[in-house]
């Protein structure tokens, strides 16, 4: 009888003791199975915020490559690469005494840039318009582009054309330049090439603003004429034409990257 309440006795102590234990053991495993859980999603937010910076990096890689900052205003210009050339993709927003926005708006100025004599654009005085160009302008010549950007001559402005012209298919080298909005009825471009040209007021109170055409000032003489300069005209296409030095504002600038 004793041997047999001893041996019921052992038993039951047996029995607790394992459940303890199995209990014990299920409370271990579902701490360690929680740290891990834990380890684990601390460990994928660390991937993740790992993740981030290399996106971030991206990002600012990208951004320097596309973007350029004018550290003079602060004003931000997107550019584009086109055969060897570097260009700003916007109109130059730089203010002068010699540059003036469409309607004295700041919203024309943000959309369109401002527009420039050409001695604005030059940075010289509007006494320099009757003197001759060779004396004071020598290419590449900065004007009012940023420190490392110049004002393109015309030689450059004809390597830009002569490059879209055998690289665009059968479309007219305006079309491929000119943006696909902003224009007026059926003058729209592809921008087959990101150098986002749109239609453009001149900033001359008397002048209507026409959907239909742009102009871009060059640095060259017109000619051989110390009172005329090159510009490039968009329209239905491209087509440098000859201008007086003392005109009013009415073409813009897009500054080209020193080589």
């Amino acid at each position: 009888m004793k041997k047999s309440l001893f041996l019921l006795l052992f038993s039951m102590l047996f029995i607790c003791g394992c459940s303890t234990s199995t209990s014990g053991s299920d409370d271990s495993f579902d701490s360690n199975s929680s740290a891990d859980e834990v380890n684990l999603y601390s460990s994928s937010v660390t991937f993740s915020s790992s993740e981030f910076d290399l996106s971030s990096s991206s990002i600012a890689l990208n951004y320097s490559e596309a973007y350029f900052v004018d550290e003079r205003d602060q004003n931000v210009y997107k550019i584009t690469t086109i055969g060897t050339q570097t260009w700003m993709a916007e109109n130059l927003k730089y203010e002068t005494e010699y540059s003036a926005c469409y309607a004295s708006s700041a919203d024309s100025c943000e959309k369109y840039g401002r527009s420039y004599t050409w001695c604005g654009a030059m940075n010289l005085g509007s006494g320099y318009s009757f003197s001759y160009y060779g004396a004071y302008v020598d290419p590449p010549y900065q004007g009012v582009c940023p420190v490392g950007w110049h004002i393109p001559d015309s030689t450059e402005w004809n390597l830009l054309i002569s490059f879209v012209d055998e690289n665009n298919g059968e479309e007219s080298v305006g079309n491929s330049l000119k943006s696909k909005t902003g224009w007026g009825e059926g003058l729209a471009g592809s921008d087959r090439f990101g150098f986002r040209v749109i239609a453009a007021p001149p900033a001359d109170p008397y002048t209507a603003f026409n959907e239909n055409y742009t102009g871009f000032i060059s640095s060259s003489e017109y000619s051989g004429n110390p009172t005329g300069f090159h510009a490039y005209q968009f329209s239905e296409d491209i087509v440098p034409i000859g201008l007086d030095k003392d005109m009013g504002f009415d073409y813009f600038v897009r500054c080209i990257k020193d080589e």
